[in-house]
């Protein structure tokens, strides 16, 4: 089965059926406009409430089986400032329940454990005619990393001028390309621990700076703030301090400081060290005891490996 998501705000039938011409069948078509997405919130109840299932009802909601049983899932995309929109981004963070939340490593890197024995391939439409090559690079990155960690390969759709599908491989990403003079810098909370993680963000936010006419002064990134609401006081007094730190450097000398941001952003990968630690303990379940609990006190423990679509 195949799937097409449109999510652009106008779309036009003629994209449509020149795209699914390139396939041999007919895709199942779906109309999902800005007003059809509901941003996700948060709120870990399609973990730890309800596995499986978002806490939104909407037409996206009502997708879900098109998205985790196609073969391929074709996504139609619109772009602003130079990456995907936020219609786009609304249904990358609306998949996260096709996940656990539990965490396994892969190629040295935390991933979540899938949920389903298959995920669809991924094919990517966007429009270049607002876009940069370097911006294109840039969202073709975010795209392929955004497909690995859905344990799905990814395709862009290009119309030059005939329509021609290209399977994304995975690059480093392409940053650290604008001078830091002062003006705008940004500041990213993850999950995941290694830092390295964000790393395709951080090459968007330098082009975004560049759109917006202001000069660049840095990416801080700051892994493992899941565990935030978990610390004593005293511990997350520790983890506030080198952002307060950050802030005071850029009002004395308009700079991010960089030893402050490597600071932040360690561990920028996982150490053998952590590695070893985690593949350890991964077999007695202890690394799953926070998600657990949560699962346990919401009486959904029992569903946790439900696969509602």
């Amino acid at each position: 089965m195949i799937s097409i998501f449109d999510l652009r705000t106008d779309p036009d039938p003629e994209t449509v059926v020149a795209i699914a011409a390139l396939y041999g069948e007919q895709p199942r078509y779906k109309a999902l406009g800005p007003a059809a997405i509901r941003a996700c919130i948060g709120c870990w109840t399609c973990w730890w409430k309800t596995p499986g299932k978002c806490v939104h009802k909407d037409a996206l909601a009502e997708s879900c089986a098109d998205y985790v049983n196609a073969d391929k899932v074709i996504l139609l995309m619109d772009t602003a400032q130079g990456f995907i929109n936020h219609s786009a981004k609304a249904l990358i963070d609306r998949t996260i329940p096709h996940y656990h939340p539990y965490i396994e490593i892969v190629d040295g890197e935390c991933h979540h454990k899938a949920r389903y024995e298959r995920y669809p391939e991924l094919h990517f439409y966007y429009d270049n005619q607002n876009v940069t090559p370097e911006e294109a690079q840039v969202i073709e990155d975010y795209l392929y990393r955004t497909a690995y960690h859905f344990r799905s390969k990814a395709y862009r759709l290009h119309k030059h001028p005939a329509w021609t599908l290209t399977e994304l491989r995975p690059r480093s990403p392409k940053n650290k390309a604008l001078k830091p003079n002062a003006s705008g810098g940004f500041i990213v909370q993850q999950g995941f621990p290694e830092s390295s993680q964000s790393y395709f963000l951080e090459a968007y936010f330098e082009r975004l700076t560049q759109r917006l006419q202001r000069d660049y002064i840095g990416t801080a990134i700051k892994g493992g703030i899941e565990g935030f609401q978990l610390q004593p006081a005293k511990g997350q007094e520790k983890i506030l301090a080198p952002f307060v730190e950050l802030v005071g450097s850029v009002l004395e000398s308009g700079q991010m400081a960089a030893p402050i941001l490597a600071q932040l952003a360690d561990p920028d990968y996982l150490s053998k060290k952590m590695l070893f630690l985690f593949r350890l303990l991964a077999p007695t379940g202890l690394t799953n005891l926070y998600w657990d609990k949560q699962l346990k006190q919401n009486n959904a423990f029992k569903q946790r490996f439900d696969r509602p679509y």
